[in-house]
């Protein structure tokens, strides 16, 4: 009998030390999972999403097509040369609504542009926000966005649902 309760004294100290070291694991984890968060977004930070450009409308040459559109919606932003300050631009290779060009009803997909500095992004979306409505000569609708992380993104949707 006094074997027996050796043996579970024993047992309940391993798992309490068991229990202690997967708090400590479970706190690094979450810690970790911030600053991969934090990361992500600081990546992206220079990332602008433009939504509402009909499919095909950039033709073969997304990149030309920014640079122009910039230049033409922001002639008083001239201190930035747009063929050096916008590095990539692309469509999104998918849309969750379904884009035009797949044949779906859904809005034309994304299309995110990386500048080569975050102040050139933030002139772009301080000025398209309250005009996003008339960029471009064609008076199309186009929008604006900031380029978040899905972790970021999950955490914003959350927020507006409870406010």
């Amino acid at each position: 009998m006094e074997e027996a309760e050796t043996r579970i004294s024993r047992l309940e100290d391993e798992a309490g030390a068991h229990q202690s070291s997967r708090e400590v694991m479970e706190k690094q984890l979450e810690d970790t999972q911030w600053k991969l968060t934090d990361l992500e977004d600081r990546m992206r930070r220079n990332n602008l999403r433009v939504l509402g450009v009909p499919e095909g409308l950039e033709g073969s040459d997304t990149h030309s097509f920014m640079v122009a559109l910039f230049k033409e919606a922001f002639p008083d932003l001239q201190q930035w040369d747009w063929d050096k300050e916008v590095q990539r631009a692309h469509r999104f290779p998918f849309s969750k609504r379904g884009s035009n060009s797949e044949g779906g009803s859904g809005r034309p997909r994304v299309i995110l542009i990386s500048l080569l500095n975050y102040q050139a992004r933030q002139a772009i979306y301080d000025r398209a926000r309250p005009n996003a409505r008339s960029l471009g000569s064609d008076k199309t609708e186009y929008g604006t966005g900031k380029d978040y992380g899905l972790y970021t993104n999950e955490i914003f949707s959350y927020l507006k649902s409870h406010l």
